[in-house]
């Protein structure tokens, strides 16, 4: 194979975007139903990855949510090797019929990025869906590796 066959074949692989999911995480919202009192809910999040994108390719990161009830509005940090990857966009979720608008997002640091969420009006979105989609490009080498394996989140539902 001729180097210039070889190079255009160089591939980003991580063993968190293998297959369907990356990351299945149990997380703990702190859901702030009233200013008074506090009530923890454990709601399944998970990071739906592409398993190999070749060097220079962009792609998707969706983070994905089981069953909430009456979210209002929230943030989430996402963490990433900034050596492999770069965030380009973020792209606004869904919770079955409901958009669930990106409000803003920014670096942290170089290899994290802050996203944040609200609902408009007064109440709250159930259902199943997509926070949002993280779009990322490659910009390692073959064999270099992110792994996607760091989300915290916090959400707050109306009362």
């Amino acid at each position: 194979m001729k180097q210039k066959d070889r190079d255009s074949k160089k591939v980003l692989n991580s063993p968190m975007v293998r297959g369907m999911v990356a990351l299945f995480v149990v997380m703990t919202f702190v859901l702030l139903a009233t200013p008074a009192a506090a009530q923890e809910v454990e709601v399944r999040v998970w990071v739906n990855a592409p398993a190999y994108v070749g060097v220079g390719e962009t792609f998707d990161a969706i983070i994905n949510v089981g069953y909430i009830k009456d979210f209002k509005a929230g943030q989430f940090g996402f963490f990433f090797n900034s050596t492999v990857v770069n965030v380009t966009d973020v792209k606004d979720g869904r919770l079955g019929e409901t958009t669930i608008p990106v409000e803003g997002w920014e670096f942290v640091d170089k290899d994290a990025i802050r996203v944040t969420f609200d609902i408009p009006g007064d109440t709250g979105v159930s259902g199943s869906g997509y926070l949002a989609k993280i779009c990322f490009e490659v910009k390692g080498i073959e064999g270099d590796r992110s792994i996607l394996n760091r989300l915290e989140m916090r959400a707050r539902c109306s009362g």
